[in-house]
């Protein structure tokens, strides 16, 4: 055989084994969403309360674990911050909660750096910012309203998809 023949066939396998690993890569994309059954315990949440620049803040899922050392009881969960630009426009953010309030993060979610009692958007800011409200200046978190930190080292909100069920009421796409 010779050198272009041989080119010829090892471009023609490579791109016949690329086409198979794509089929087969194809069916379990469907894994990646909810299922159906799933989709129903996801959270929904009623919109037609919010205001075109407002938001609504919720809890959805809060548990409760059990401090066995100082027999305390502690509440974690899950909140969702729902911000509406427009009447089309919607922003879904996921709050880890605990003990009913906002687990401010500390350098990434899951470490947290305390808790706010009152966090959302601060309009009376020229630049409308997310933040918590507490008269606690320890807390120097902000938010763009699109989730970006607006100062370092703390993460970006964690922006959740949605889906609407209705005119007025989205369902989260977050498995929490």
């Amino acid at each position: 055989m010779n050198a272009t023949r041989i080119k010829f066939l090892t471009v023609a396998t490579s791109i016949v084994i690329f086409i198979g690993f794509l089929g087969i890569c194809s069916v379990f994309i469907n894994a990646l969403n909810p299922s159906a059954k799933a989709g129903d315990k996801l959270p929904l949440a009623d919109i037609s309360t919010i205001d075109e620049n407002s938001y609504l803040f919720f809890i959805e899922r809060p548990s409760q674990k059990s401090n066995t050392s100082s027999s305390t009881v502690i509440t974690t969960g899950i909140g969702y911050l729902i911000l509406k630009e427009s009447k089309n426009t919607l922003n879904v953010f996921r709050i880890p909660m605990y003990n009913g309030k906002v687990a401010m993060p500390y350098h990434f979610w899951g470490l947290f750096d305390g808790e706010c009692s009152d966090f959302g958007v601060d309009y009376s800011d020229k630049n409308k910012i997310i933040k918590c409200k507490d008269d606690n200046p320890f807390f120097k978190h902000q938010w763009s309203l699109s989730g970006k930190s607006l100062i370092e080292p703390f993460p970006d909100l964690i922006k959740t998809e949605y889906r609407y069920e209705q005119e007025n009421t989205i369902r989260i796409m977050d498995r929490g």
